[in-house]
């Protein structure tokens, strides 16, 4: 999968630790039929990371109607979870995830 975004999004604000998590994350969603609530079960397979509940691979930043994310679904979509291990190393600096 492409990373199609690799630059900072206000260059001016981009600092040497500055680390972009554009690219592949795994991905899965509910769809609008069965409202804004996932079950009981769903909950805890999303909490703990249950590899079902990710079936699909996301290229972020694009949204999932967009082709460009590899799944271009243009159905109403509810609820939508994402997923991406990285690395993180603190070397006493603040992390800023946004």
């Amino acid at each position: 999968m492409n990373i199609y975004r690799q630059e900072h999004p206000n260059p001016q604000l981009e600092r040497s630790q500055w680390q972009n998590l554009n690219g592949e994350w795994d991905f899965g969603f509910k769809k609008a039929a069965v409202g804004f609530k996932l079950s009981a079960d769903e909950r805890r397979a999303v909490k703990y990371h249950n590899e079902n509940h990710y079936p699909y691979k996301i290229n972020v930043p694009f949204c999932v109607e967009s082709k460009l994310s590899g799944i271009g679904n243009t159905d109403f979509v509810n609820l939508a979870w994402y997923r991406k291990k990285v690395n993180i190393h603190k070397n006493g600096g603040r992390i800023f995830l946004h």
